[in-house]
């Protein structure tokens, strides 16, 4: 039985919140101990505070928390929540999970059997979009909506920590700072996060029975908006890039 820390990073989205955490009470936890902490990233209006008060109330299943974190950005809040969690020494296994996400029954426990069978120090899901109804159909052929790797079973990399169970001996031999503050206000902190784990010597792997979908409003599902996306994602992976070689790029 080990000692988890889900995480979840988040900012003025009180009701997929919600829906992450009501997804995460019907999860098969496989005997480990399970605690969540969700990060606080606004302190004004502090949504995501309210809503786990108000789960708390009802009687939530696993212990439930909030980190207040008044640093402004993603990479802010993930270090904040990655700081959390290596400072319980209890704690053996991080998992994040973005607060756009919902998590299927199985899922951790697929994550689990996959560290199991390969050893694997990050194991990542597979990730599934999901459109509101009427959406265009080039929206589910496109790959602009689908991450991270399709595989079940060892892999060379895995560029999401999203819904991926990394063991405390990967992030201890990480180079600081986990997530480079470069990347607060863009995107790419991911992709740059797994890079140094794979630096470190991490072993990756991916559960395909690990599933998780994420969710796009209606103002994501234009193709303004995806073109935008595979811009900036571009863009961030030449960022990474330039932090991970002193290669000149061609």
């Amino acid at each position: 039985m080990a000692e988890v820390l889900f995480a979840i990073p988040s900012y003025r989205r009180p009701r997929s919140l919600e829906a992450l955490l009501r997804s995460l009470e019907r999860i098969s936890s496989g005997g480990d101990r399970v605690r969540v902490l969700v990060g606080e990233n606004d302190v004004t209006r502090q949504e995501a505070r309210q809503v786990v008060d108000r789960l708390n109330a009802e009687g939530w299943r696993f212990p439930l928390s909030t980190l207040l974190v008044p640093e402004p950005g993603l990479c802010s809040n993930r270090n904040a929540l990655l700081a959390a969690f290596l400072a319980d020494a209890t704690a053996d296994r991080l998992v994040m999970i973005d607060d756009d996400q919902t998590v299927s029954p199985g899922w951790y426990e697929a994550l689990l059997r996959m560290r199991e069978r390969t050893g694997a120090e990050v194991v990542g899901p597979w990730i599934e979009p999901a459109f509101p109804p009427g959406s265009p159909a080039w929206a589910y052929r496109s790959r602009i909506y689908r991450e991270g790797v399709r595989g079940d079973g060892p892999v060379p990399f895995v560029p999401i920590v999203t819904g991926a169970m990394i063991s405390r001996s990967a992030i201890l031999r990480m180079r600081r700072p986990a997530f480079d503050p470069q990347f607060n206000l863009t995107a790419g902190e991911d992709v740059d996060f797994c890079r140094r784990l794979k630096l470190a010597g991490a072993r990756f792997a991916c559960a395909a029975s690990a599933r998780v979908t994420e969710h796009y409003p209606e103002s994501r599902v234009t193709l303004s908006w995806a073109l935008q996306r595979a811009y900036r994602g571009g863009n961030s992976n030449v960022a990474v890039g330039r932090v991970h070689t002193s290669a000149p790029l061609l």
